[in-house]
C-alpha cells in the first residue's frame, strides 16, 4: 500500500475516533471527500526528475581577452574606439555578429568601406561560440 493511502486511512480513523458517529455523518462528508482525493491524487506525486547540467570543458570555452579581444582590436577599435572592452562587446555582440555577416556590399557591413581587415568566418564562429558559451570573460 502506498504512502498517501496509509495517511488518509489514519487520518479517516482519528477523524472517526474524534466523533460520534452522528455527528460525523452530519459534519464530515466534505472533510471525507477532500481526504479521499488529497490521498488519491498524492500517489501520483512524483519528484521532477533532475535535468542534468552539462559543463563545458575549460579547454572548450572561448574567452574574450584570449580569442575575441584580438580581433576585435584589429577590425573594429580604429573606427570605434570602445570595441575593444569586454562589456562594449558583449553588449553588442549581436549587431556586431550580424553587421559582419552583411554583403560586402552593404551599407551596413562593418568593417565599413573595408577601412580594416575584415573578421574572418572562423572569428565570427569565435564570436557565435562565445555568445552561446554565456561570454565570459
Amino acid at each position: 500500500m502506498k504512502l498517501p493511502i496509509l495517511l488518509f486511512i489514519y487520518i479517516w480513523n482519528k477523524s472517526i475516533n474524534n466523533r460520534s458517529m452522528k455527528s460525523f455523518k452530519k459534519k464530515s462528508w466534505g472533510t471525507f471527500t477532500l481526504l479521499a482525493i488529497m490521498a488519491v491524487s498524492l500517489q501520483y506525486c512524483k519528484t521532477p526528475e533532475k535535468t542534468p547540467v552539462t559543463t563545458i570543458p575549460a579547454e572548450d570555452m572561448v574567452s574574450y581577452e584570449t580569442a575575441i579581444k584580438p580581433f576585435m582590436v584589429r577590425s573594429c577599435r580604429p573606427c570605434h574606439k570602445t570595441f575593444d572592452t569586454y562589456d562594449a562587446t558583449k553588449d553588442h555582440v549581436k549587431e556586431i555578429i550580424r553587421r559582419v555577416q552583411l554583403p560586402v556590399d552593404d551599407a551596413g557591413y562593418m568593417p565599413h568601406n573595408s577601412k580594416t581587415e575584415a573578421l574572418t568566418v572562423a572569428e565570427i564562429g569565435l564570436l557565435k561560440k562565445w555568445m552561446t558559451q554565456g561570454m565570459g570573460h
